[in-house]
C-alpha cells in the first residue's frame, strides 16, 4: 500500500521535452514540484532508438537545480568508446 502523497517522487523525462525549447523546459522542471530530472539515454545499438548524448546532457546539467537520474540504454561498446565515466560525471 502506498503512503501519503508526500511520499511520491516525480521525475519528468526530458525525452518528452520540446528540444527546441530545452532551456525553458529545464527551467519548468526546476520551478516544479518534481523531485529530479529523468534522462533516457539511447544509443541506437542497445535499443533501436537514439535520444540524446553528451552535449544535451551537459546543457541540462548546467541549468538543472535538481538531481538528474539517467536510464542508460547503451551498448557496452558505446559505453567503452564514449567513456562510461563521462555519463557518471554528468549526473
Amino acid at each position: 500500500m502506498m503512503g501519503p502523497v508526500s511520499d511520491l517522487m516525480i521525475a519528468p523525462s526530458m525525452l518528452s521535452a520540446d528540444f527546441g525549447r530545452m532551456y525553458e523546459q529545464t527551467e519548468l522542471v526546476n520551478a516544479s514540484s518534481a523531485s529530479w530530472f529523468h534522462l533516457d539515454i539511447m544509443d541506437g545499438v542497445f535499443v533501436p532508438n537514439i535520444s540524446f548524448g553528451f552535449p544535451v546532457v551537459e546543457a541540462i546539467a548546467s541549468k538543472a537545480r535538481k538531481p538528474m537520474d539517467a536510464h542508460l540504454m547503451i551498448s557496452l561498446l558505446t559505453s567503452m568508446s564514449k567513456g562510461s565515466q563521462r555519463w557518471v560525471s554528468n549526473g
